[in-house]
């Protein structure tokens, strides 16, 4: 059985989340689905999202915006993409994307881990051990075994009462399915550990990693990760929210070429998720965030330093739902413009909002959240922006 191999772990001591993951042979319901991508390292939104329009920006990184300022990818509004954006560029024209700019947490240091557990957690000061997206699954009813990490552990977001599960490849040769066999007479008597064996086989036969190399399932790229969570998600009827990330933001240095590789292989990522997620695509909503954002001025070594607000993507085919009044095909946000007097402590970017505001509308849109229940989602956060999202039809 030249599969890939399935491998569940979770911080719950339940001894099913070791063996085995959601079952795929379920058929897909057309309820709404949710995933949130977390770009760890604090990318600079303001190379991925670039207002043209602003006089400042080429006073301040003439270097950055002459790289990329002829094969930019325009939005609206005078903003405009990164050349390497080109999938979150067609979405954005079929109106299933739209960037939020000048947005952050709470959090006002400089900590990448006191600025994640902040952003994971959506509240302040942060807790290690409740994240947003559980709390999420149970306000919305969706709780119970229908959340999943592609990751090795259970991130932050999810860490919460209910169970939750945990997905990532395995470089170890795969078991034959004489193995898998006597496992299955061994946990006959155990009608639990017999389901979760059962539904870990299911996914490691539906999820064919059979072509990938040894190196690329010890250290998997975006597009692999992201193709599978689409594939689970598509297939699981029970599956409903899911949570994966990327590293490798932390520009101090050769920012140019070093983001140009970053956005080419968060482009691939994304469309792999997409191709996994199939018709799904149309009743999924992705939010895309990154912990705090970067120095508006360049450093020494051609790059940028730990700075406060950043961009966020809200994606998804149920943006497109609406008509006219669909979510997507917008640039969300208020501009806090780029000159001296209008920065964070005279070298930031300055927040016009907070993400938990935006994610609390994501929510509303993919599982019709109410009021009370974004409060209970991130307690003690503002009011969703103005321009609301409808809700879900």
């Amino acid at each position: 059985m030249q599969r890939r191999q399935f491998l569940a772990l979770g911080t719950t001591v339940s001894v099913s989340l070791l063996l085995g993951g959601h079952a795929l042979a379920q058929p897909a319901s057309t309820e709404r689905r949710f995933v949130w991508i977390n770009l760890r390292g604090a990318m600079d939104g303001l190379h991925a999202v670039l207002p043209t329009f602003d006089k400042d920006l080429g006073k301040q990184r003439a270097t950055f915006l002459g790289a990329v300022e002829a094969d930019l990818l325009p939005l609206s509004g005078g903003f405009a993409l990164h050349p390497e954006l080109k999938t979150l560029h067609a979405w954005f024209r079929e109106k299933t994307l739209s960037p939020v700019v000048a947005v952050a947490s709470p959090y006002r240091e400089r900590s990448h881990f006191a600025a994640q557990d902040v952003l994971e957690s959506g509240q302040s000061p942060a807790d290690a051990e409740s994240g947003w997206l559980a709390r999420a699954l149970v306000a919305s009813g969706r709780a119970g075994g229908t959340g999943m990490a592609i990751a090795r552990s259970v991130p932050v977001v999810l860490r919460g009462d209910q169970t939750a599960q945990t997905w990532y490849p395995s470089a170890l040769p795969p078991a034959d399915l004489d193995l898998y066999q006597r496992l299955l007479a061994l946990y006959d008597g155990d009608q639990t550990l017999h389901a979760r064996l059962q539904e870990g086989m299911s996914t490691r036969s539906s999820l064919d990693m059979s072509g990938n190399s040894p190196a690329e399932l010890r250290r998997p790229n975006l597009a692999s990760l992201g193709r599978a969570c689409g594939e689970m998600l598509a297939e699981n009827a029970t599956l409903r929210g899911a949570t994966l990330e990327m590293s490798g933001w932390d520009t101090h240095n050769q920012q140019i070429a070093r983001l140009t590789q970053q956005f080419r292989q968060l482009d691939a990522g994304l469309a792999a998720l997409r191709a996994g997620l199939g018709s799904a695509w149309d009743s999924t909503v992705i939010a895309i965030g990154t912990e705090f954002g970067r120095t508006v001025a360049v450093n020494g070594t051609g790059g940028t330093d730990h700075g406060t607000a950043s961009v966020m993507f809200l994606a998804g085919g149920a943006l497109a739902a609406g008509g006219r009044a669909a979510a997507g095909g917008k640039v969300l946000g208020d501009w806090p413009g780029l000159a001296a007097s209008d920065l964070h402590e005279g070298r930031d970017l300055r927040p016009t909002s907070d993400v938990r505001a935006w994610l609390g509308g994501a929510l509303r849109l993919a599982w019709g959240l109410d009021e009370d229940a974004v409060q209970r989602v991130f307690p003690g956060a503002s009011s969703q922006p103005s321009q609301v999202w409808p809700a879900p039809a």
